[in-house]
């Protein structure tokens, strides 16, 4: 059975939000998942909008789990769900159903970490490093390197343009 959820007049706000998109941008701990939740519960039970038309964004997958499970308990059994995921796992949903519309092959594979922390592994004297390769832990600064990679593609830096930086 659903519990009653207690809202200050901010969160109530945006629970009630009336035409248009929602952001909400809040710190840690300060409510933003029960919020969305309750948002969603709401458009579902007064607004008499379709889960199918629902889409919620968080940026872990723990929070959009968390998500999910809250909404679910305010539903019918064998009620549809709203789309609540993560941004990534959203993004690769949708390049893998209309990837061919912008060239891209939908059979693309992202990676997985310890794959990822492997290929540095097994190619980390092959790169031309000085810091990063302390020769006494050589496996030391290989997560760094993936988090370096990663901002890299977040920012569209390309190999090439971080080459020409560096030069």
């Amino acid at each position: 059975m659903p519990t009653k959820v207690t809202l200050n007049s901010n969160q109530n706000k945006a629970v009630n939000h009336k035409s248009g998109p929602l952001i909400v941008v809040a710190g840690a701990g300060t409510g933003k998942t029960r919020v969305i939740s309750e948002r969603v519960k709401h458009l579902l039970e007064s607004e008499d909008i379709t889960p199918n038309n629902i889409l919620a964004l968080t940026f872990t997958e723990k929070t959009s789990n968390e998500m999910l499970d809250r909404i679910q308990d305010s539903l019918p059994l064998a009620y549809e769900e709203p789309w609540v995921y993560t941004f990534h796992s959203f993004c690769d949903r949708v390049l893998k159903k209309k990837g061919l519309e912008i060239g891209l092959d939908p059979s693309y594979k992202i990676t997985p970490k310890p794959e990822q922390w492997r290929l540095i592994r097994q190619n980390l004297f092959k790169m031309d490093l000085d810091y990063y390769r302390p020769l006494g832990n050589p496996t030391k600064f290989i997560s760094a390197i993936l988090s370096f990679i990663s901002r890299l593609q977040d920012e569209n830096i390309s190999p090439e343009d971080l080459a020409n930086f560096i030069k």
